[in-house]
């Protein structure tokens, strides 16, 4: 095996175990002490890719009985129809309801594939991008930079909010804020984005390093549906 194999199956594991902390803080926060019925539903939600609109909520009720068989049964849930139990899982912190910047029409979206997105494969993303660019981005060239190295320019004309559930660049911001500060930069007044540095076994200060890890086209999945 080259150092390079060696190197990806690292981050693959590093990857791997962060998905897995993810999932378990989710089912302790949120499913543990939860109906069956309510994982049923958060499964039946998490096949659709980016969420069901508001309006069109029936259907998950009408793909929940395809799959296991049997309708809804709101009476016993202590509600009168599927908004009603939709907003009890929104309440749970199981789902959440979502905005899309191009569609501006309300959806909702399962709260672990959004922490999943965010919290994983973003944050190792922006990681690595602050590392390339020695761990000060400016806060407007931020959507390029990304672009550059992330996206495909001929598939996205600006960066993909509405896949991480966030409204903006200072959304993300504020979601990340464990990696990184928003700061002014004197004298231009410009924000600029700055890693939040970390100790090195010798205490001295350096950027975090980050999981090169390889993520697979979801967006490009999205955009052809």
């Amino acid at each position: 095996m080259t150092n390079t194999d060696m190197s990806l199956s690292r981050e693959s594991e590093l990857v791997f175990q962060q998905l897995q902390e993810v999932q378990s803080s989710f089912y302790d926060l949120h499913l543990k002490k939860s109906p069956l019925v309510y994982r049923k539903l958060l499964e039946v939600l998490e096949a659709h890719f980016m969420g069901i609109p508001v309006s069109c909520l029936h259907i998950l009720g009408n793909y929940y009985q395809l799959k296991f068989y049997k309708p809804l049964d709101y009476k016993s849930l202590g509600v009168k129809d599927i908004k009603q139990l939709v907003d009890e899982m929104v309440n749970k912190g199981m789902a959440l309801y979502f905005k899309g910047r191009e569609s501006k029409e309300k959806c909702l979206i399962s709260a672990r594939m959004v922490e999943i997105r965010q919290k994983v494969f973003l944050k190792n993303e922006v990681e690595k991008l602050l590392n390339r660019h020695g761990g000060k981005i400016e806060f407007e060239s931020f959507e390029d930079l990304y672009k550059d190295q992330f996206e495909f320019k001929d598939q996205f004309k600006s960066f993909d909010y509405d896949f991480f559930a966030l409204t903006d660049l200072d959304h993300l911001c504020q979601v990340l804020k464990d990696i990184l500060v928003v700061e002014v930069a004197n004298p231009s007044g410009a924000k600029v984005i700055k890693a939040v540095e970390v100790a090195n076994p010798s205490g001295a200060k350096v950027l975090k390093p980050a999981v090169m890890f390889k993520i697979y086209n979801l967006r490009k999945r999205k955009r052809n549906e």
